[in-house]
């Protein structure tokens, strides 16, 4: 089985990434924060931490650091605020704001001339919510461990709530006592209303304890009736009590995006958040001082560092490295000599490459990971063995088995200096106590309102699933997801998530041998049984979240070279976050490459397999299906609908235009009945459900890309004013493989056989007020220009490694620019073909 260590790919700009990252981003090419040639910090393992000092690229006696943040204060106040709008403000601004404040902190060391990273950092919120059930959300939520929110207390410190299995409540309270707390036992407890009331009969006196909640305190009034031979006078004493942090059961996470963090002044920094709705004002008001949310402030950095890595890929099959950086040289790694390193990894071997210098050995070491001899050409320094420790066996196997047949190097012989992006994630505490920090806090409209999160389990098709209903904001719902598929993306060419690049390509011989690096991105799924369900459940303005679980793993079954069942292997390199969906990196030798791509082809369409196990908000474990496949996918699959009346002419029927925008023909199986909500007609006054239905079977043949598919769709009552509509469909993609390989294929590697592509546009195009001319330019270098004059061009093009290796008629990529008379262009990226190409004007 392959490794599937870090690789890093790099453009010929000297930029490293992870092949992963493009699936992160909706750039092609990775985002920098420095200039090619700008100093960065150098960081050994390719990792950024706060306040761990870097040495920089250009200066070794200068060291670059990233601040560590926390709570900005003045005198001991803290500078945060959460404010409503004063008169002062504009009247038709927001009505609140949430200002934080943080002072970043950097480390001291008078050896080096000390240097702040240049970084960006955004702000995100995450925070618990208890769960009830949806029936009965007051009485639950008494149930619990609290504890007193004074430490200083000479009263009752703790106190549990709970059922016993007859159904009955109890308490169990303790007070202040010299060296541990007093304990009071437990008594029965009957609910009154919206209190809970025991007593306890302690001789000299009867005391009397009744809770009730308040937001999320619970405030509890102590009546102590003393006898009167004890002669003391009875005491009514009042307490504000918290669920124990200890003992809260596990709740679902929450995620809250707040923003970028911009300098303010010296090194103090600030995030502003806009609230527009009391609502949200009085939720994050009661997420930031309940301890039962533990609230923390997350600070996301990223940054450009540079690293030196030989665990190394080139994006292009040619990089123009020489003529960028004189100082870079490109040195290849024979067939021979790496395969006999990978086995031997110390050994010395003769050999020589005729174009380029040959490594004759490679010594794996802790000070530069590897260090390289050269046959001939460039040489490194002599090296001291004694001055480094010498890596294990385990760790050059590790560093070697993701050595590429190319390097990049500099002058000296070591790995050359890359830069890449990394993210740093730094998290303080976010709770605050209303009564310590109230000058930080407007009092929120309605502080006794309950923060939950109410449970609802729909049931469909024989399946179940959980949605979280936000009490405050009841719009908002969270759910478990159904399964995992993989990702289309929102923007032109619409592609599925899933990027190859293939490498190590060598072609000397009839023989091909290559690697390919894989990456792929899926989203959290719901089927349109469980949409339509939780949109009559919920409402149709219902805004449906997929719930951050408390941990979760990836296991996924990968393509085995010998044609066994798919091996399972745990993913811990795999980002997994239900709200972005789940992004992993893999490596593939040849004879599992091809293996996957016939999967692909196989009628079910699956390519890889595998679950997640995540950790639900009630501690348990699930199992959430996860699905790699170019049949099924998340994501539009056709442009926005273009709705017009039947022209049947009855009232409330419609036709409804679907316009295929992606590559592969789509079949449409089916249209569900669906609600859009309640609608007054304002003729009668009468309140009405407002559905959807099909009035016929969608046709049985496919939508080739480009082409429309018409619905007729019936819609009751008849008077509604539908505007737009987004039908319910049931779809099934059939993949074009040959279409799909060539634009999902990042690298450009290309066999010595070509073909011919016949290039042709229509006269229409061309002529006073339209085009002068079409260019299209191949990413395999040829450029064809069409015009009035020349209507068809034929091209001779490089046949892609890929369609060799799988057999496929070859594709190719392009880019078409339109020129108008005044010679202005439109560009289009990122368009594909196979076969001829008739060229056609993409919609904007």
């Amino acid at each position: 089985m392959a490794s599937d260590e870090q690789v890093l790919l790099m453009s010929n700009q000297l930029q490293a990434f992870e092949l992963k990252t493009l699936l992160l981003t909706p750039k092609v090419h990775p985002v920098t924060t420095a200039a090619a040639q700008a100093p960065v910090p150098v960081s050994p393992d390719g990792s950024l931490q706060p306040q761990v000092l870097y040495e920089a690229s250009d200066d070794a006696s200068a060291r670059y650091q990233l601040p560590r943040y926390e709570w900005n204060t003045v005198g001991g106040r803290h500078t945060s605020r959460l404010r409503l709008r004063t008169a002062d403000d504009d009247p038709l601004g927001p009505l609140g704001w949430l200002n934080i404040e943080l002072l970043a902190v950097h480390a001291v060391d008078a050896r080096f001339a000390m240097r702040t990273l240049e970084h960006t950092a955004t702000l995100r919120l995450g925070y618990e919510m208890p769960v009830v059930a949806a029936a009965d959300p007051a009485t639950l939520t008494w149930e619990g461990q609290w504890e007193n929110t004074d430490a200083a207390t000479r009263g009752m410190t703790r106190l549990l709530i709970g059922r016993r299995a007859d159904g009955g409540w109890f308490m169990h309270g303790f007070g202040k006592c010299h060296p541990s707390d007093c304990d009071w036992g437990e008594t029965t407890a009957m609910p009154s209303g919206d209190a809970l009331t025991g007593v306890y009969a302690f001789g000299f006196k009867v005391t009397t304890l009744t809770a009730r909640r308040s937001g999320q305190t619970l405030v509890v009034d102590v009546l102590d009736d003393y006898t009167d031979a004890d002669g003391r006078t009875d005491r009514l004493s009042n307490y504000v009590m918290a669920r124990s942090v200890a003992a809260a059961p596990a709740q679902p996470l929450i995620w809250e995006p707040l923003g970028p963090l911009n300098p303010l002044g010296g090194s103090v920094h600030r995030c502003t958040l806009p609230f527009h709705a009391q609502e949200d004002y009085d939720r994050i008001h009661q997420i930031i001082t309940s301890p039962v949310h533990r609230a923390r402030l997350e600070v996301v950095c990223k940054a450009t560092i540079g690293q030196r890595t030989w665990q190394q890929w080139w994006l292009h099959d040619r990089p123009a490295v020489a003529p960028l950086r004189p100082d870079i040289d490109m040195v290849r790694i024979s067939p021979a000599v790496l395969s006999t390193l990978r086995t031997q990894p110390l050994a010395v071997v003769a050999a020589a490459g005729p174009r380029m210098p040959a490594i004759a050995s490679l010594r794996a070491d802790r000070a530069s990971a590897a260090t390289l001899a050269l046959a001939r050409g460039v040489r490194r320094p002599h090296h001291n063995p004694d001055l480094d420790e010498a890596l294990s066996r385990e760790e050059t196997a590790r560093v070697l088995r993701t050595l590429p047949r190319r390097v990049a190097i500099d002058k000296k012989g070591r790995p050359v200096l890359v830069r890449r992006e990394v993210e740093c994630t730094q998290s303080l505490a976010c709770t605050f106590d209303p009564q310590a920090d109230g000058y930080m806090l407007d009092a929120p409209r309605d502080p006794s309102q309950a923060h939950v999160l109410f449970k609802h389990d729909l049931v469909a098709e024989g399946q179940s699933v959980t949605f979280f209903q936000d009490s405050l904001v009841r719009d908002q719902v969270y759910y478990e997801p159904q399964e995992f598929r993989l990702a289309r993306s929102d923007a032109s060419p619409f592609l599925p998530s899933l990027v190859f690049a293939i490498t190590d390509v060598a072609t000397e011989s009839e023989a091909l041998s290559y690697r390919v690096r894989l990456a792929f991105q899926a989203r959290p799924h719901l089927g349109q049984a469980f949409l339509l369900l939780a949109r009559q459940r919920f409402g149709p303005a219902a805004r449906l979240t997929a719930l951050t679980p408390r941990s979760a793993r990836l296991t996924l079954g990968v393509p085995t070279a010998d044609g066994a069942p798919p091996a399972l292997q745990e993913r811990p390199d795999a980002v997994i976050r239900f709200d972005e969906g789940i992004t992993d990196e893999l490596s593939l030798d040849e004879a599992q490459f091809v293996r996957l791509a016939a999967a692909f082809q196989s009628p079910a369409g699956i390519g890889m397999q595998g679950w997640v196990t995540a950790t639900i908000s009630d501690g348990t474990q699930v199992d959430i299906p996860l699905v790699v496949s170019l049949k099924d996918n998340t994501g539009s699959v056709f442009d926005p609908q273009l709705l017009r009346p039947d022209p049947d002419g009855v009232p409330g029927h419609h036709v409804v235009t679907l316009r295929n925008r992606i590559e592969s023909p789509v079949r449409v199986n089916g249209v569900h009945p669906q609600e859009l909500g309640v609608w007054t007609d304002p003729a009668t006054g009468v309140a009405q459900t407002v559905t959807v239905r099909p009035l016929e079977l969608p046709p049985a043949a496919a939508v080739a890309p480009g082409q429309t598919l018409d619905l007729r769709l019936a819609v009751e009552p008849a008077a509604f004013p539908l505007l737009s509509v987004s039908p319910a469909l049931d779809l099934d993609i059939q993949p074009d493989l040959a279409r799909l390989m060539g634009q999902l294929t990042v690298t450009e590697a290309f066999t010595e056989a070509t073909f011919e592509v016949q290039v042709s546009a229509s006269p229409l195009f061309f002529g006073p007020g339209a085009l002068t001319s079409l260019r299209v330019e191949f990413d395999d270098g040829p450029v064809v220009t069409l015009d009035a004059g020349t209507l068809v061009q034929t091209v001779s093009l490089r046949k892609p490694v890929v369609a060799r290796i799988l057999g496929l008629e070859p594709g190719y990529r392009y880019r078409l620019v339109a020129v108008d008379a005044r010679g202005g262009e439109r560009v289009h990226d990122g368009l594909a073909g196979v076969g001829h190409l008739q060229v056609t004007l993409p919609q904007e």
